[in-house]
C-alpha cells in the first residue's frame, strides 16, 4: 500500500523527521487504514507496537479549516498583531538532513531491452554505496522494445538513492526512471 507517511525517530542527540509517501507492505497494521481514517503507529522499548486510528476530518473539512486559518492569519496581519505560536524544544537537539537519513527504495525503470543493461544499473547502485534487495525484469514489450525492472534496495542513505535516481535516468538505455518510492 502506498501512503502519506510522516515519522519520526529519536537517535543520540539528534531527531529524524520527515514527511513522504511510502511504500507500507501489506502485512503492516498501517497498510489497511483506509479513506478518511488516520493513524499514528508508534513503536518503543516500553509499548512494543501499538496502533491508534480514528476518523480525520476528509478534504472538505479540513479544507475549511486551512481557509479559516488563512482568514484569520490576513485579519491578524491587517490589524497589526505580531502573535506567534509558540512551541517548546530542546534546541540542542538536531535535525537529521534527509539524506542522512537511512531508508528502502522502490525503484520502476523503463529501459530499452537490450544486453547490458542490467549492468549498467547495477554499477550505478554500487558506486552510491546502494545494496539491492531485489532485481526483477517484467517481460519486454515486442511493440516498442523496452523491458521494465522493479529494483527494491536494503537501507541506504536518501542521498545516495536518490543520486542513484537520477544517474539512472541519465544512463542512454533507460527511457524513464517512471518511480521512486521510499520503503516503510
Amino acid at each position: 500500500a502506498i501512503k502519506l507517511i510522516a515519522h519520526t525517530q529519536r537517535h543520540p542527540g539528534r531527531i529524524e523527521a520527515r514527511v513522504h509517501p511510502a511504500m507500507v507492505p501489506l502485512d503492516h497494521p498501517l497498510a489497511r487504514v483506509e479513506g478518511a481514517e488516520n493513524a499514528v503507529f508508534v513503536e518503543g522499548d516500553l509499548v512494543a507496537q501499538v496502533l491508534l486510528v480514528g476518523q480525520g476530518a476528509g478534504g472538505r473539512p479540513t479544507a475549511s479549516a486551512v481557509v479559516g486559518d488563512l482568514i484569520d492569519l490576513a485579519r491578524s496581519i491587517r490589524r497589526g498583531v505580531q502573535s506567534r505560536p509558540s512551541f517548546s524544544f530542546d534546541d540542542r537537539i538536531g535535525v537529521i538532513p534527509i539524506g542522512e537519513v537511512k531508508t528502502r527504495a522502490y525503484y520502476r525503470i523503463r529501459v530499452a531491452d537490450q544486453p547490458g543493461v542490467l549492468a549498467a544499473i547495477g554499477q550505478v547502485f554500487a558506486e552510491e554505496g546502494v545494496s539491492i534487495s531485489s532485481f526483477i525484469q517484467k517481460d519486454a514489450w515486442s511493440h516498442d522494445q523496452t523491458a521494465e525492472l522493479v529494483v527494491t534496495t536494503h537501507p541506504s542513505l536518501d542521498a545516495s538513492l536518490q543520486r542513484a535516481r537520477e544517474r539512472m535516468a541519465r544512463l542512454e538505455p533507460v527511457h524513464a526512471v517512471s518511480s521512486f518510492l521510499r520503503v516503510f
